[in-house]
């Protein structure tokens, strides 16, 4: 058994955790501070997280292993069930997903194994940001998993809507390009919207009024949000540093050295214009009869 499999795993000869007087386990939180750090390859409390640079044959050794160990970790907390099993790591694994938010694009944009002949590679420029097809399945079951709690979607929300920009503007005057990176971003927002509604309508099933309020909340955030990614998004470098949740900031993986101030421009100006004309929206009542917004 690895240390992770005996740290994290629940078969036969993982390790026990202690309990609480309400026989409910207590430490994982600690564990998850460990996992976020591994993956993250920065100290979890960091008050300034910077994304490891890539450009010695010793970095980019290092962030493959990380990517090794957050496919590890995406394999294991495939639902909403195994994480809340153990109370204190979905906020950092949330961290750990909005960290790793290029290759979870890149992973879940195979298009039914399509990816490669589609040159899903060059849309994300994978092979120079050394980004790993985390396999979509297991990336699909993380970022459902995490979108059920209002805490942790609202970390990776937050992630896509600036990375989801940023792949845009990184795509320059290639309009079928940018079209495509635009319409995926949308595609990640929408399962994770979906993810969201589908959680608050189960869990206020017998309260109407709570269950209007919850999603309420959830647009009123998306709206925060779009405005949030607004003010960190122009005029970066190679990371940001975004409000995630009640959670500690955390770094998003993203790069405008190659784009320079025409780059910088384009993703102001245009890029979260269009994001912003083509948000999913979710809190528009519907007309009773036709079912239409």
């Amino acid at each position: 058994m690895s240390n992770f499999g005996y740290l994290a795993g629940y078969e036969s000869g993982a390790r026990k955790w202690p309990e609480d007087d309400d026989r409910k386990p207590i430490g994982y939180d600690n564990l998850g501070h460990a996992l976020e750090s591994a993956a993250l390859g920065y100290a979890y409390d960091d008050p300034n997280p910077q994304i490891p640079p890539m450009k010695t044959e010793q970095q980019i050794a290092a962030r493959e292993d990380r990517l090794d160990f957050v496919s590890d970790v995406m394999g294991h907390y495939k639902t909403s069930d195994i994480i809340d099993a153990q109370p204190g790591v979905r906020d950092s694994l949330a961290k750990i997903a909005a960290g790793n938010i290029d290759s979870l694009n890149c992973s879940m944009a195979d298009w039914g194994g399509s990816g490669e002949l589609a040159d899903r590679n060059g849309l994300f420029d994978a092979d120079a940001r050394h980004l790993r097809d985390l396999d979509s399945s297991d990336a699909t079951n993380l970022l459902r998993a995490l979108a059920s709690d209002e805490d942790s979607y609202a970390t990776v929300s937050s992630a896509q809507q600036v990375y989801g920009a940023i792949l845009m503007a990184t795509q320059g005057e290639n309009r079928d390009a940018t079209l495509d990176a635009g319409l995926h971003s949308m595609t990640m927002h929408g399962m994770l919207d979906e993810s969201r509604t589908e959680a608050i309508g189960q869990q206020y099933a017998d309260d109407e009024q709570a269950r209007n309020k919850a999603l309420e909340r959830q647009a009123e955030w998306r709206k925060l949000a779009a405005g949030a990614a607004i003010g960190v998004g122009v005029g970066v470098a190679s990371g940001v540093v975004i409000p995630a949740g009640v959670a500690a900031a955390v770094a998003v993986p993203l790069d405008f050295e190659t784009l320079g101030a025409a780059g910088e421009t384009a993703m102001g100006t245009h890029t979260i214009d269009w994001l912003q004309e083509n948000e999913y929206m979710n809190d528009q009542e519907k007309d009773v009869d036709s079912g239409q917004p």
